[in-house]
């Protein structure tokens, strides 16, 4: 039994890459970085996000803070996200709140920044 041999060349012919190149470059320019859409966007400001912070009790004198961080424009969670660091232990529920806003608040200027 002999080897099956292609018969066909599965890329294109110079001739053909030549002739369509030009519109498939513009097509995935205009698809993947359009102008008039980034310039039509409002920019975003830390009213455009929640913070949620509490705390958690973790032994009799320790407290852990809890926070969530959504951007209400597109509603994605910014955090906690897979890898997260626990916020703690804290001394007082008033010491861990106030730690976990200010960390939620550092996190909501860094996605202001450079947003994802």
């Amino acid at each position: 039994m002999t080897p099956l041999v292609p018969t066909c060349s599965i890329r294109p012919t110079l001739h053909v890459r030549r002739r369509y190149a030009a519109k498939f470059e513009e097509a995935e320019a205009s698809a993947l970085f359009d102008e008039e859409n980034i310039a039509d966007r409002p920019r975003l400001t830390p009213d455009d996000f929640a913070i949620y912070a509490s705390y958690r009790i973790g032994t009799a004198t320790e407290y852990y803070g809890t926070l969530k961080v959504v951007r209400r424009t597109d509603t994605r969670l910014l955090y906690p996200f897979d890898g997260a660091p626990t916020l703690g232990p804290f001394i007082s529920s008033e010491e861990a709140i106030c730690a976990t806003r200010n960390f939620g608040n550092a996190i909501v200027e860094g996605d202001l920044l450079r947003p994802e």
